[in-house]
């Protein structure tokens, strides 16, 4: 298990798979067999604080009600120049538990599960879409446009589908509606998504002149 997890383990799996006391908790990590992650897991002392790693400490330590968003669920999908810290999720508004400094939990009423899914190596991870509207409330226009791009020509998402996504949820926040909208405006009425920064910098987003339509 802890193999799978990238070398952590929540102490609340120690305890209810494999019947762990406090007494056994604290044996080993007296004899350095693990090292505190955060106060609800445990990392295995012969491996190292990784990036996968703080993935799976962030949710675990969130009891899995959570999942991978943003910066960080594009670098898992292969987007380029997508950064390592913070690690990024977006949990339920109800959880208020502090989390470690490498990581920035987005507290949201917007939790669906059709928004997320569980990858091979058990990590919870937005889908694409879910994934460019959280890129939109990060990232700076220009940035988000790159980005967009990019998961556009790794086919992870369409135009078409962003534009539908967002006219659906919308009003579920508005945080990133903007941005999106405005990659939009160019990316819809074009045939193929750009191939490089310098293409989108010689070729950019037209300004909006008004509602589309379809955004309706």
């Amino acid at each position: 298990m802890i193999g799978r997890q990238h070398g952590v383990i929540a102490r609340k799996q120690l305890r209810e798979q494999f019947g762990w006391s406090d007494s056994r908790f604290c044996r080993a990590t007296r004899r350095g067999t693990f090292v505190g992650v955060t106060p609800s897991v445990l990392r295995l002392a012969s491996t190292s604080d990784t990036f996968p790693m703080r993935k799976m400490v962030l949710q675990l330590h969130l009891d899995e009600q959570c999942f991978l968003n943003s910066t960080t669920a594009a670098r898992l999908y292969g987007l380029r120049s997508m950064p390592t810290s913070p690690v990024r999720a977006t949990v339920p508004e109800a959880i208020r538990r502090a989390c470690p400094s490498w990581a920035e939990p987005a507290r949201s009423s917007w939790f669906d599960a059709a928004d997320f899914t569980r990858r091979d190596d058990g990590l919870i991870v937005a889908t694409p879409l879910r994934m460019l509207f959280g890129l939109a409330a990060t990232l700076q226009p220009f940035r988000f446009a790159r980005a967009a791009e990019d998961a556009w020509n790794l086919q992870l998402i369409t135009p078409e589908q962003a534009a539908d996504y967002l006219q659906r949820h919308r009003c579920r926040g508005k945080n990133g509606v903007t941005t999106m909208e405005r990659w939009l405006d160019g990316a819809l009425a074009q045939n193929s998504p750009a191939q490089s920064g310098l293409e989108q910098w010689v070729h950019p987003v037209a300004p909006r002149s008004g509602p589309r339509s379809s955004m309706r």
